[in-house]
């Protein structure tokens, strides 16, 4: 028993100590090797799935500390319900994360399924527009080695995944064969194809036209943020602060991070801040990209609706929008709750956000990019459905404040690294009050900050037209892998079948 928990706890450590320090995370190869013996031993389905649940039950209860800690100021019943929420969401994903060990045996060949399993059950994961949740994947635990990551522009974080699975798989089996030597030459030929693979294209170089990009990292305290109208000079004083030290550097288009504005700024809006930035974009011909709030008013039959939005403020005084489309469930906004309209009736404090419509393109002189909002930079098929529409680079703006203690900002940085790559695209990521950077195409970090920093900094950005295999081939290698699973659930549920009614004929 004791063992047992060392093993589970050692598991999550090994993620947890990975976003902390580098060259950590690659144990969770060699940990999870581990676990595969150990549930090697146990016959049944059921008892595999416990004994993976426990694991992974306490692996999310780490990886999700940050949500006790969260830096709102709340209700004790909105504590208490962050804490069930805490205990639930490390629950179902425990589930998720154990169902591979139902699904396939560990004694036999059909261990080599499991890689398959782990990376369908991630697309399947990321298929809902509200439910979903990607916050961690195997494919984590490389990130400081890129030139293991770089197939994440053939199959994304799904294919990265299968490969860090499949390591460990191969591990189990030479841990455990009697003859070994098979799995010694499996495991070289796949790392020297990962590795060869990794290596021709991270030696690629991304040359052509390049705009200057300022990112602006304003620090703006958690408690300011909380009201709009009580904080609006001081927020309008910051911006103002933050433009005049933009507007001496080179750069082309100044980034502000999630909801930096506390006015609207849409069309019919009419306000101090709004004739402020239009201003500055036209007298020192910079666009400024800064988060807000979109308000439309609703018909007879509507309600009037709220969105999380980015605006694009160019020096021709237009104004473009992207209005985010992957709320934060049952943060922002309940799951599903325009088609059951009872759920509008609970109210515990949650944002009531409505969904955006359209994956927006802004376009900034010779410029064409893409602004997604906090939490959807988690979902590597939506972010790449932006560089298939045309986005020659992409922009994260996020609001990190309340997740300041953790792990979590870490965590939420990482996720940038893996969009970069499958898309082949310069990542810029603005976030108050950070972790804000730079991140090149091959996944390296160019730039970055620190949190609880104001800083202003300008990166060349290299435009890209091209488009990867994962970026144009809509998922194909993750909906193959999840075909194989469901074909390999129905052929043991026809088995057990036949099995069964075998038992009852003989009796």
């Amino acid at each position: 028993m004791i063992l047992n928990l060392l093993a589970y706890i050692l598991f999550g450590v090994s993620f947890f100590l990975s976003l902390q320090f580098k060259y950590i995370g690659i144990a969770f190869v060699y940990i999870y090797a581990l676990m595969l013996i150990r549930m090697s031993k146990e016959e049944k389905m059921k008892s595999r799935f416990l004994n993976a649940f426990l694991t992974f039950f306490v692996f999310w209860l780490m990886m999700l500390n940050w949500l006790l800690v969260i830096n709102v100021d709340l209700t004790i019943l909105q504590r208490i319900l962050i804490f069930f929420g805490w205990m639930f969401l490390s629950m179902l994903m425990g589930m998720v994360w154990s169902l591979p060990f139902a699904i396939a045996s560990v004694k036999n060949n059909e261990v080599y399924f499991i890689p398959v399993i782990v990376s369908a059950l991630e697309y399947f994961m990321s298929c809902t527009r509200d439910l979903s949740f990607l916050w961690v994947t195997p494919a984590t635990a490389i990130l400081d080695y890129p030139v293991l990551f770089q197939s994440a522009d053939i199959g994304g974080s799904y294919l990265v995944s299968f490969i860090v699975i499949m390591f460990s798989v191969l591990l189990f089996k030479l841990f455990t064969a009697k003859n070994a030597v098979i799995y010694k030459i499996a495991i070289v030929i796949l790392l020297f194809t990962v590795v060869l693979y990794g290596s021709f294209r991270i030696k690629n170089q991304y040359y052509g036209e390049t705009i200057k990009v300022t990112i602006v990292q304003p620090n703006i305290p958690g408690e300011m943020k909380e009201s709009y109208r009580e904080f609006i000079e001081y927020r309008f004083k910051a911006i103002k602060e933050n433009l005049e030290k933009a507007k001496t550097q080179e750069g082309e288009i100044v980034i502000f991070p999630e909801t930096a504005s506390p006015v609207y700024l849409t069309k019919r809006s009419k306000n101090e801040i709004k004739t402020y930035l239009i201003d500055f974009a036209n007298e020192n011909s910079k666009s400024i990209l800064i988060g807000g709030l979109t308000y439309e008013y609703g018909s007879k039959n509507e309600e009037d609706r709220y969105y999380n939005s980015a605006f694009l403020i160019a020096p021709n005084e237009t104004i473009q929008t992207y209005n985010k489309i992957r709320c934060v469930p049952f943060v922002e906004r309940l799951p599903y709750e325009e088609k059951l309209r009872f759920l509008k009736k609970i109210d515990y404090g949650q944002g009531g956000y409505s969904v955006g419509k359209e994956q927006t393109v802004f376009k900034a002189g010779k410029s064409r990019f893409s602004a997604y909002i906090c939490f959807e930079s988690i979902f590597p098929t939506y972010v790449s459905t932006f560089a298939k529409n045309g986005a020659q680079f992409l922009v994260n703006i996020s609001e990190d404040a309340w997740f300041v203690k953790g792990i979590g900002a870490y965590q939420h940085f990482q996720a940038g690294i893996l969009r970069a790559v499958e898309n082949r695209r310069y990542l810029v990521r603005v976030s108050n009050p950070g972790i804000s950077g730079v991140i090149d195409p091959n996944g390296k970090i160019v730039a970055s900050t620190k949190l609880n920093t104001a800083e202003v900094f300008t990166e060349d950005i290299v435009l890209n037209d091209s488009i990867t295999f994962f970026t144009a081939s809509g998922n194909i290698l993750p909906k193959i892998f999840l075909l194989i699973m469901i074909f390999m659930i129905i052929f043991k549920l026809i088995r057990r079948h036949n099995g069964t009614a075998k038992t009852k004929n003989s009796a």
